[in-house]
């Protein structure tokens, strides 16, 4: 698989490029959430409450990757700047 989905020169931006592997990682989760709020409704759940655990996974996932990143595989980077 190609690693870069997409390259695009955005005015005022400038380029924006978007791996292949966050693309995937993305549309996933969007599924996936999409799947668990039609159960939510068809159990006569809240679909609100499914929205927001989905929510804050997502951020809590991405907030503690990028800590486990800064703590064990390259400190010496962060320590540079």
């Amino acid at each position: 698989m190609n690693p870069w989905l997409l390259h695009l020169e955005l005015p005022g931006i400038g380029l924006v490029s978007i791996q292949s592997y966050f693309f995937w990682m993305m549309a996933g989760r969007l599924v996936a959430t999409e799947v668990a709020i039609r159960e939510a409704r068809r159990s006569e759940q809240s679909p609100a409450e499914i929205l927001r655990l989905s929510i804050a996974a997502i951020l809590v996932g991405l907030l503690s990757a990028r800590a486990a990143h800064f703590l064990f595989v390259a400190p010496e980077s962060f320590k540079k700047n």
